[in-house]
């Protein structure tokens, strides 16, 4: 009898081996595969990419180093190697209160649309210490862009439209300090219009083009206009519904619009996820794991088809731009300087695209402006940074036949 039951729990035994087995053993493999694979995609981030060693080499190189060399001679006095930021409260996420201060005017109307006719102050305050980190003074146009006071010039040739994110925008920075109001300093012959929102993305632009179609331009004089959208790697991020950017802004994954290939056509619906079975609820939930903690990890790869489906955003926007308002006489994708993680990769996807690209991945503003590229208090773009934007922004468009 005992011989019987020592007999049965050795055969319980096996069968849990039997059937835990083949199961652990597909963990571990799986395991591994992710390991490597992610793995591999880290060592990445430290590995010089092909077509920045191919920048240094590039003629056009030379032409940026004379263009910032220009810059630092004329903010030599502003430019501070030994200028110390309030690090903690950088680093610390802020709660943006988008109700104006004295008015309580909201900045937004609907998703991803400034008010018209704003001028009050907004501010962002730390999420857990509740400090002030800036306070800002805000101001729009009846069109709901806003303002660079550049925006009329009786003896201006041209138009130019800077589409883009907060860092067009100008989060955290007076209107004049943003940079599409400094290239209106720099080409005094140029009405220049700020399109740029906060949180916004290539995505956001697409959108906005197909729903205004030939209203997109509405309170822009009639003159021959040049659109610059300006690219950061980020963008790729909000294009895919990476899981990095899902749980830094969770409501996105309902409210983001979100455009995906189906053969070479670009496909539109509304958020990244309709229900909870979406894989970018597993993107999410994958997000806030440890494991991707730890290792810095996000999902999904990048790999070809993102790249793919980024430059025909971008190419869907100019053709809709065009399409709607003849007097678009160009389109440019400019990158932003130090954005060189992901724009290697994607710039050739533009050009086969069409599109032209302003390209000033290769400037390092890490090592030219140190602690002063971003704001002391927020990791947006400082007035400094932005400046040096568009100074390397006006050198090129001032070049174009239109602002001749």
């Amino acid at each position: 009898m005992e011989n019987g039951f020592q007999m049965k729990k050795i055969l319980t035994k096996r069968n849990l081996l039997f059937l835990t087995g083949p199961l652990l053993a597909l963990l571990i493999f799986f395991a591994t595969f992710e390991l490597v694979a992610y793995g591999t995609e880290f060592l990445r981030r430290f590995q010089k990419d092909p077509e920045s060693v191919k920048l240094v080499e590039d003629p056009r190189e030379k032409t940026l180093r004379s263009w910032v060399s220009e810059w630092r001679n004329l903010n030599e006095s502003l430019i501070d190697p030994n200028h110390k930021v309030d690090e903690p409260l950088r680093n610390e996420p802020g709660h943006y209160t988008d109700k104006g201060v004295n008015t309580n005017a909201s900045i937004w109307i609907g998703n991803r649309r400034l008010a018209p006719n704003l001028d009050d102050e907004y501010e962002l305050r730390g999420m857990i210490s509740g400090r002030l980190k800036w306070r800002v003074r805000y101001q729009t146009t009846p069109w709901g862009h806003r303002m660079t006071h550049h925006e009329v010039k009786p003896k201006s040739v041209a138009n130019i439209i800077f589409q883009g994110c907060s860092f067009t925008f100008g989060e955290g920075l007076p209107d004049e300090s943003t940079f599409p109001a400094r290239v209106g300093s720099y080409l005094p012959n140029a009405q220049v219009f700020n399109f740029g929102v906060q949180g916004s993305s290539p995505a956001f632009d697409l959108l906005q083009t197909k729903e205004d179609g030939k209203f997109y331009l509405e309170g822009v004089d009639q003159k021959p206009t040049v659109v610059v959208s300006t690219f950061l790697d980020d963008h790729v991020r909000r294009i895919i519904g990476a899981s990095t950017r899902l749980i830094q802004q969770p409501n996105i994954i309902y409210s983001d619009p979100h455009f995906y290939l189906e053969g070479d056509e670009v496909k539109y619906e509304k958020g990244f996820a309709q229900n909870i079975f979406s894989k970018y609820q597993l993107y999410k939930l994958f997000g806030h794991s440890k494991f991707a903690e730890v290792f810095k990890l996000e999902v999904p790869f990048y790999g070809e088809g993102q790249m793919k489906l980024a430059a025909r955003i971008f190419s869907e926007t100019k053709k809709e731009v065009l399409k709607n308002n003849p007097q678009v006489k160009a389109y440019f994708v400019a990158v932003y300087p130090g954005e060189n993680f992901y724009a290697s990769r994607l710039i050739p996807f533009l050009k086969q695209e069409g599109l032209d690209v302003l390209d000033y991945s290769g400037v390092p503003l890490h090592s030219i402006l140190e602690e002063q590229r971003t704001l002391d208090t927020d990791r947006h773009p400082s007035a400094l940074s932005l400046d040096l934007y568009a100074f390397l922004l006006s050198k090129e468009l001032k070049s174009l036949d239109i602002l001749k």
